[in-house]
Order: structure tokens, then C-alpha cells, then sequence
């Protein structure tokens, strides 16, 4: 995948390091750094297949599908009442099975996806409570707290979910054994 940047930004981002002394060793590209992490340190070898899932301000969804470490499915939904599709790209026939899967996961059925082997799902958005719910309910779903991996949580060993965020770091991980 080729992601590009504007000449006059990328200078202004190389420039604004320059300034203060930092030196840019990697740019993290939302999703797809989090899936780095999601190899890196949640992916056990025998899973071929498995979700990135991101949770964003306004009920904004993003979700990538990857088969033997291959980005197929790339779905953007707006959820209200209903499922609002704003980008898709794959095949029509896994963009029904991806909503069809968010359907039931909103409408309490509890399920686990047949169609792959795990989902990892993170948020930067500030309200916990629906990505609380979706991990509580299913089993396949599995919350991508890096913070634990990193830092001491708290007396009562809570997850940090304000730190859920730093999953889009996770290309800097690239590498490194946790």
C-alpha cells in the first residue's frame, strides 16, 4: 500500500523535527500501525486470520480484514440506527458479511465470528461503554491494551482504556520482542 503525503506537509513535519532535535524513525498510518501491533505482540502463530478494529469519535468504525498476514477487507461505517457504509474496499460479498457481523454484535446476539479467528479492537475515543460491552460478550474479541504490555496498571489491575489509543504506535513496535 503507498500512502502519500503532501510535499508541503511532509516538509513542514521533517522541518518542525529539525527545529526541536527529534530525528523521525516511523509515521504511524492509523489502522495499519495497529495491526502492526496486533502482530507484534497479540498474534499467536497459529491464526490465519483476524480483524483490526477501530473505534473513532462520532460512532466512526473502521475495520481491516487480513488472511495470512494479507490486508483484504478494508471497511469505514458510521453507526446510528442504522449501519451507514462511507468506504469499503473487497469483495461486495465480504461487505455483506462484515456488516452482517456488526448487526449482530449491536443487536446483543452473542456470537463468534465463524468466518475468522480473532478480532482485536482498540478506540480513541473518550466513552468506554460499547467497547466494554463488545469485549465482555465475545470471546473472539480481544481488547488491544498495549498499556499493559508497557506500564504498571493501577492497585486494582484495571485496564487503562485512556491508553487504548497508542495501538496506532504500533509500527514503532516493529521488531522489538514483548
Amino acid at each position: 500500500m503507498v500512502i502519500y503525503i503532501n510535499k508541503e506537509l511532509k516538509q513542514n513535519i521533517f522541518d518542525s523535527c529539525d527545529k526541536y532535535g527529534f530525528k523521525i524513525k516511523h509515521l504511524g498510518i492509523d489502522l495499519l500501525s495497529a495491526n502492526v501491533a496486533v502482530n507484534q505482540i497479540y498474534k499467536k502463530k497459529k491464526i490465519k486470520s483476524h480483524i483490526t478494529w477501530k473505534i473513532d469519535r462520532n460512532n466512526i468504525h473502521y475495520l481491516a480484514y487480513f488472511k495470512n498476514n494479507n490486508f483484504k477487507h478494508f471497511l469505514k461505517v458510521k453507526i446510528s440506527k442504522n449501519i451507514d457504509v462511507l468506504q469499503y474496499i473487497g469483495s461486495d460479498d465480504f461487505q455483506n458479511t462484515f456488516i452482517e457481523f456488526i448487526s449482530r454484535l449491536l443487536s446483543n446476539k452473542k456470537q463468534s465470528p465463524s468466518f475468522v479467528d480473532a478480532v482485536y479492537i482498540y478506540q480513541v475515543k473518550t466513552d468506554y461503554a460499547f467497547i466494554k460491552k463488545i469485549v465482555d460478550e465475545n470471546e473472539k474479541i480481544n481488547l488491544m491494551d498495549i498499556g499493559s504490555h508497557f506500564l504498571v496498571k493501577n492497585k486494582n489491575n484495571n485496564i487503562n482504556y485512556s491508553l487504548l489509543g497508542f495501538n496506532e504506535v504500533g509500527n514503532s513496535l516493529k521488531g522489538i520482542d514483548v
